[in-house]
């Protein structure tokens, strides 16, 4: 069960002075209609980097995740790496920067690149939180579409190459808020930020959601979307 929960605020900071105010937007199936780890996998299976066994594990994999079987997000994203163990980091990350703008960039929903100029009009810092790879989503930092990126990041070993293995935890559920409120720490100042709204189209990011002043859900699954009408949230499906 989801707790609402205080908003993350600034309760401290000098009176005359305004919080960041952040719009945090989940990547996969929100910002893009689509699942990027799905569109990689298959574009590793086409150039024989990843095996089929491999691809079917992880496709029953997904299918647990649509039924909303308690998923193992570190497992499935080993997985994918593994196509890329043992390569140079830099190699790597220019590799999946290239795949952000040749197969993911088209498929960002037009609606929400419309949501972002609003809430940049509004003042609001733009950050993406996703258990994503983070390189995908650095290359749409770097490109404008956002203005930070938190997302799940790889082992890179002493010789800077990768392994497949998560680097700590996976940015989803309960770690995407635990994570943003990191980064945003860092970055602003502990007390010096709140989650002005929020977007998401799954269940397991009702703690994002709930720590907003303005959640809103964007083709939500079937959990997310009765909360957001027990909740009175807005609902976006274009």
């Amino acid at each position: 069960m989801v707790a609402s929960g205080p908003h993350i605020a600034n309760d401290s900071g000098d009176a005359d002075s305004k919080p960041v105010r952040l719009a945090v937007y989940d990547f996969d199936g929100t910002l893009l209609a689509g699942k990027s780890p799905v569109i990689l996998l298959f574009k590793l299976f086409r150039e024989r980097s990843i095996s089929f066994p491999n691809l079917f594990a992880i496709g029953l994999w997904g299918l647990a995740y649509k039924m909303h079987v308690p998923p193992n997000e570190a497992w499935v994203r080993n997985r994918v790496f593994r196509a890329f163990q043992g390569k140079k980091q830099e190699q790597v990350d220019a590799y999946l920067g290239d795949f952000y703008e040749t197969s993911i960039a088209h498929r960002l929903r037009p609606v929400l690149l419309e949501q972002i100029e609003k809430d940049r009009a509004d003042g609001c810092v733009i950050v993406t939180v996703s258990a994503t790879f983070a390189p995908i989503v650095e290359r749409m930092a770097q490109l404008g579409v956002v203005d930070y990126q938190v997302a799940t990041s790889m082992v890179v070993d002493e010789n800077g190459c990768y392994v497949a293995r998560v680097d700590g935890l996976p940015v989803e559920g309960d770690e995407k808020l635990a994570r943003l409120q990191r980064f945003a720490d860092e970055k602003f100042g502990a007390g010096n930020w709140r989650i002005a709204r929020a977007y998401s189209d799954h269940y397991s990011d009702r703690p994002l959601l709930y720590a907003a002043d303005e959640p809103t859900a964007v083709h939500p699954d079937h959990s997310l979307h009765k909360t957001a009408e027990q909740e009175g949230w807005p609902i976006i499906e274009d």
